[in-house]
């Protein structure tokens, strides 16, 4: 990990990986730290509730772009590390682990959290909710083995 990126993509999720790709495709030769917290690169997510979890598509099928991709493009993949902090001032990010992290630009791509139901049951240990590769990891190692 470098100690400062010319533009930095907190989330590397579809929108902060197309930002990445994006950024080269136009020409952009500068520096480009891709941070996520989740330990996988990129990857689709509405195959996560459906082929993924189906079984009928490895996860690696689901990724957004093959692993070598990133580093031949000159983008610096950073996964499981989440951002704690960010200084705007010294543009500076602070990672868990209280590594720090400087930027020339700033691009906040972190997706949003999915929001529980709030009513009897909703927190049955049954209940989930699907967003990243972890949610449907646990969903299938609590499914039970159906007949039919």
């Amino acid at each position: 990990m470098q100690d400062s990126y010319d533009i930095a993509i907190v989330g590397a999720g579809h929108a902060g990986a197309q930002a990445a790709i994006c950024l080269r495709q136009m020409g952009f030769e500068g520096t480009i730290g891709l941070i996520g917290d989740e330990s996988f690169p990129p990857y689709e997510r509405p195959p996560l509730s459906k082929e993924y979890l189906a079984g009928d598509k490895p996860f690696d099928r689901i990724l957004l772009r093959p692993e070598a991709f990133w580093t031949e493009r000159g983008i610096d993949l950073q996964v499981g590390k989440r951002v704690t902090a960010v200084d705007p001032v010294a543009q500076s990010l602070t990672l868990s682990g209280g590594a720090s992290v400087g930027y020339g630009t700033l691009i906040w791509a972190t997706g949003g959290t999915p929001r529980m139901l709030d009513c009897q049951g909703s927190n049955a240990r049954n209940v989930f909710a699907v967003r990243t590769r972890a949610d449907v990891d646990k969903i299938m190692a609590r499914m039970e083995t159906t007949q039919s």
